[in-house]
Parts: structure tokens; sequence; C-alpha cells
């Protein structure tokens, strides 16, 4: 489950990076800061209890108990998701069109779903056990 979670942001940057593209493609280093990190971290979800120490059932609560370096999956997360933020941000700015119209599409859906997504798997839980 984090593995895939956490590939998701490094996707989403690159999808922000190729979005609007001329047929220029994206340098090996580019792809390289993009998917070395998922790579890092696919051992450390399944063979080791850095990230996740734990799983926990308690009274049909389930829920995780986090290891020594599950910051650094969040930090990983929030810059991957920023940096595509900023990205169209930039893009927007320089777009005419078409593809501006699509770009405000991509960036209403964006912020919409991080917002529901924020409210619903970080203050209600925390909130509303």
């Amino acid at each position: 489950m984090y593995f895939f979670g956490g590939s998701t942001a490094p996707a989403f940057y690159y999808f922000s990076v190729i979005f609007g593209r001329e047929k220029k493609p994206v340098s090996l280093w580019h792809k390289l800061f993009i998917l070395t990190p998922t790579i890092i971290f696919l051992p450390l979800y399944f063979l080791t209890n850095i990230i996740i120490a734990d799983i926990f059932v308690d009274n049909g609560d389930r829920g995780f108990i986090y290891g020594q370096l599950h910051w650094f999956f969040d930090i990983h997360i929030w810059l991957f998701f920023i940096l595509a933020l900023w990205t169209f941000f930039c893009k927007y700015r320089k777009m005419v069109g078409l593809l501006k119209f699509q770009l405000l599409y991509v960036n209403i859906g964006t912020y919409l779903s991080l917002s529901i997504a924020g409210v619903c798997n970080i203050i209600l839980p925390s909130h509303f056990r």
C-alpha cells in the first residue's frame, strides 16, 4: 500500500513535466531524479521496518506504527507534490489557448482531490475516532 502511495507523487510530478511538452524528451537525469527515490523506497517498504514498523488492529481500528524514517517518506511525498504544483503553476502562466484551459482543469481537479483527501484521511480521523 505504501509503495503505491509513494509512487503517486513522483508519477504526478513526471506528468507535470511532460504535460504540454512539444516532443522535447525529458532528460535522463531528470528521469533518474524522479525515479530514484521510488527505487530506494521499494526495499525499505517490504524488507525493513524503517518506514512502517508494524500494523495494529484495536477494536476494529486499523493503523500503522511508523518507523524511524517515516518522516523521510513524508518529505518525499510533499516534495514531489509541491514540485508538480509549482511546475503546473509556471506552465499555466506561459500557456495559451486550449492547453491553458486543460491545465486549468488539471489544477482544479488536483486541488479538489488533495483537499478531499486531506480532510478524509488526516483531519476527520484525527478528530473523530
